[in-house]
């Protein structure tokens, strides 16, 4: 009942784990999309800041292209670089991890360990949308704050803001793996006594 997701190149597959009974890995394609949208927003960005300076004066004082050139290292320093490396670090294979299921727990995003002691439920949600498909969410409920301390940045993402879960965003999946997912997770929840529960609900276009 394992998922594999072929990577090569610069997006080694993390090594199967002990004992591991499943996996989601990000697709390299939806890596690039991601990029590719970053590096839209960072060119439209700086035409948009070029524009205004040249609006603003004429010729452009000194001043502004310094802050220009400033502002356009900042935005790939603090912005393009870092999710680049998070995303699609060569460096990290767990990097591509969205999903996986072993004996002591779920791995969540980018190799996040999350030992079922920690975990207060587990609900499968099948979003069905109009055009769309069905995308599937597993969300992750805690009973305790150290899964997220003890979560790097990139790992935080997967967090839904202000409350301790975690929601992993699996996609649009077959329905043969959709069905192998909430068979597996079911299942290792029962044996460890932890709640689980699952729902395919209609989201309005646009929505969830």
């Amino acid at each position: 009942m394992t998922r594999r997701t072929p990577v090569s190149g610069p997006f080694p597959e993390p090594p199967v784990r002990s004992g591991e009974l499943l996996r989601h890995l990000a697709s390299p394609r939806d890596a690039k999309t991601m990029l590719t949208v970053l590096k839209v927003a960072l060119i439209a960005g700086a035409a948009w800041a070029v524009m205004v300076g040249f609006m603003a004066a004429f010729p452009v004082d000194l001043i502004v292209i310094v802050a220009l050139t400033g502002a356009m290292a900042a935005v790939w320093c603090f912005m393009y670089r870092p999710l680049r490396e998070q995303r699609i670090g060569s460096t990290d294979p767990d990097a591509q991890i969205e999903l996986l299921v072993v004996p002591e727990g779920l791995v969540t995003r980018g190799g996040l360990d999350v030992r079922w002691r920690e975990i207060e439920a587990v609900h499968v949600e099948e979003r069905e949308s109009e055009g769309k498909g069905i995308h599937v969410h597993v969300i992750v409920s805690l009973n305790t704050d150290d899964v997220r301390d003890r979560a790097t940045a990139a790992q935080r993402m997967a967090f839904i803001p202000f409350g301790r879960k975690i929601d992993v965003k699996l996609g649009m999946i077959s329905k043969a793996s959709r069905k192998a997912t909430s068979t597996v997770l079911r299942e290792q929840c029962e044996g460890v006594r932890v709640p689980f529960s699952s729902e395919r609900r209609v989201v309005a276009p646009g929505g969830g």
